[in-house]
């Protein structure tokens, strides 16, 4: 591992622990077994396949915001930690769930190896820019790493849903 990297050999292995526990308890969030009219929090999110799934609002608190994709969401999410203060300079870039060569989070819409595919929005009032380029789940495991790193309950943030 390259020693420029901001993620040490012991975080991975935490998060690996953490993902095979989310995993094990994980199953299908579709259409059939999921009550539209009720929040879900991220860790109830861990380790499912919401593929078939759109956010609806988001609920941090008793603050509610609406938003209509994976790709919104997950913007409107880090612009919202990032004014709050809980998500810092010190932060970025931040990698992709798989701590490999994509950047989640970074200053520049850009990859850390430049050829790499993606498609950073950039995040409102703030320097930075989210790479978008994910299914859903892969969203959701990037939003639950990016809890993870911040130290974050991942039970704090509850979303609402609707079919795709």
């Amino acid at each position: 591992m390259a020693k420029d990297r901001p993620h040490p050999p012991k975080s991975r292995r935490l998060w690996r622990l953490s993902q095979a526990f989310l995993n094990s308890a994980g199953g299908d969030m579709g259409p059939d077994n999921l009550d539209l009219d009720r929040y879900y929090s991220l860790e109830e999110l861990g380790g499912t396949n919401p593929g078939k799934l759109k956010p609806m609002s988001i609920k941090i608190g008793d603050k509610i915001f609406s938003t209509d994709s994976w790709s919104s969401l997950c913007v409107d999410l880090v612009a919202f930690l990032y004014q709050s203060g809980v998500l810092k300079d010190k932060h970025i870039p931040m990698f992709t769930y798989n701590e490999r060569d994509k950047y989640f989070i970074n200053k520049e819409p850009i990859q850390s190896i430049r050829h790499m595919d993606s498609n950073f929005k950039p995040v409102p009032n703030t320097p930075l820019f989210v790479d978008v380029k994910y299914r859903a789940d892969y969203h959701v495991k990037n939003l639950l790493y990016m809890f993870n790193k911040l130290k974050l309950n991942a039970g704090a943030i509850e979303f609402k849903f609707r079919l795709a």
